[in-house]
């Protein structure tokens, strides 16, 4: 097996690197500019690459050509109207994975592991199953969306090995301080009041570890061509989150932001996750004190 993990240097990138490394995979990380965190991943092969670029896209895969296995984990989460930043954000998702495709060695490919987001099942009543029909709510998820699509037509019509999952809301360890859990726990270790949008959302958390895994699972299991849900499967209101926070860290106080427009946030979105635990023997170990406890 030889591993590419595209956008290598992001949280879930970089945390997949760090433990495919650690089983003895051959692993290979790309990068979109260098950083303290691309320095600080304890893998040898590291390449700065900017997906947007085509001829370095192509050069890079004529130069590496025998990439058994690709996890492309590229893009930022931006859920802003189209008139605000939407066009950015789906040129940034599909225009790159698009770029990407045409220009890989087919030659020794045996799995393209693309990660969507939970998001893509939109305004979908939960817990969201992979047999449901999508309905888009914003630039972002119509991007991953179209990713998805592009990816399984790919797979039916020409045979491209792609297996996509559709992940929820990822956290552990070293995320980025902007991200919803590091947010709270940062504020609520220095007693600091936070702003919460919503109290009342449902959502799915799965730990890192619990993701990696699955991922690491997927190399070998797993059917190309299917959608696998990621996420613990288990619901948590925001309310149910910050108590826990709070109770775990010993301070912080939320204020609720009651003048945010909710139009684009579906109030309740978790994962069936009947599918993947059958068919990758697989199922998360982190509930959300001990998860939080390994943030904290």
């Amino acid at each position: 097996m030889k591993l590419l993990i595209l956008g290598g240097s992001g949280f879930i990138g970089r945390n997949l690197a760090c433990k495919t490394s650690s089983l003895g995979i051959n692993t290979s990380i790309t990068y979109y500019k260098p950083s303290p965190i691309v320095e600080s991943i304890p893998i040898k092969n590291k390449f700065q690459l900017d997906l947007d670029n085509h001829d370095d896209v192509k050069r890079f895969f004529q130069n590496n050509p025998d990439f058994t296995h690709i996890v492309f984990s590229v893009g930022y989460v931006d859920h802003s109207g189209f008139f605000t930043h939407g066009s950015s954000v789906i040129k940034n998702h599909v225009f790159s994975l698009i770029n990407l495709i045409s220009c890989i060695n087919l030659n020794k490919l045996q799995k393209f592991i693309y990660l969507g987001s939970g998001d893509e099942y939109g305004m979908n009543e939960s817990p969201v199953s992979e047999f449901m029909t999508d309905i888009p709510n914003t630039p972002y998820v119509f991007s991953k969306l179209t990713c998805t699509l592009f990816l399984q037509m790919l797979n039916i019509s020409e045979g491209f090995p792609s297996l996509i999952f559709r992940i929820f809301l990822a956290y552990g360890p070293n995320q980025s301080q902007d991200r919803l859990i590091p947010y709270i726990i940062n504020s609520c270790k220095k007693d600091e009041t936070f702003t919460i949008n919503n109290i009342n959302y449902i959502r799915d958390f799965i730990h890192i570890d619990d993701l990696t895994n699955a991922i690491v699972k997927s190399f070998t299991l797993g059917s190309v061509g299917s959608i696998y849900n990621l996420g613990s499967g288990d619901p948590t209101s925001l309310n149910e989150l910050v108590d826990k926070i709070i109770i775990l860290t010993g301070g912080g106080k939320m204020l609720i932001n009651s003048t945010m427009d909710h139009r684009r946030q579906n109030p309740c979105l978790y994962a069936d996750m009947t599918k993947t635990i059958t068919d990758l023997k697989w199922s998360p170990m982190t509930n959300l004190t001990n998860g939080l406890l390994s943030c904290i």
